[in-house]
């Protein structure tokens, strides 16, 4: 369709955890996965989300990955090409959020990447949401909330 734009997603570790583990809402994770995969969306995450699933995944309790897994897991991740390095504008809007919305700089990281590239950022983490300003969850999807 000319004149239709893409739409832009950040995700973050809850969603993306729930690529490699069936955990709640992944259906609704894995359909976004293959949105981007088919070109219907475009998606985009800092890069600390390598790190962040490497860890929820190398502890998470409902399966136990060989370190062969884990590292497909992350090598897979880091292939699909989301993977956005932060400039010093990103860092400036991090740390801007993290102080004014009292959240951790992890999570205002990808809330400022949604932000500053015009995208909504998606989670299941119900509890950021809800601690949000009004403002601020404008900016956000719950994967619960996504069909």
């Amino acid at each position: 369709m000319e004149g239709s734009q893409i739409l832009r997603y950040v995700v973050d570790a809850s969603v993306v955890v729930k690529w490699f583990v069936p955990e709640e809402y992944f259906g609704s994770a894995r359909q976004l996965k293959r949105s981007y995969e088919e070109g219907r969306v475009d998606i985009i995450s800092p890069s600390l989300i390598l790190f962040e699933v490497a860890n929820a995944l190398r502890y998470h309790t409902m399966v136990e990955l060989s370190v062969e897994e884990l590292a497909a897991a992350i090598v897979a991740l880091r292939d699909m090409a989301i993977i956005v390095e932060m400039s010093r504008e990103i860092w400036t809007e991090t740390f801007a959020l993290s102080k004014s919305a009292a959240i951790t700089t992890y999570d205002a990281a990808y809330l400022s990447l949604a932000i500053l590239n015009d995208a909504r950022f998606v989670t299941a983490d119900r509890e950021l949401h809800d601690r949000l300003s009004d403002s601020l969850k404008q900016c956000v999807l719950l994967l619960s909330t996504m069909k």
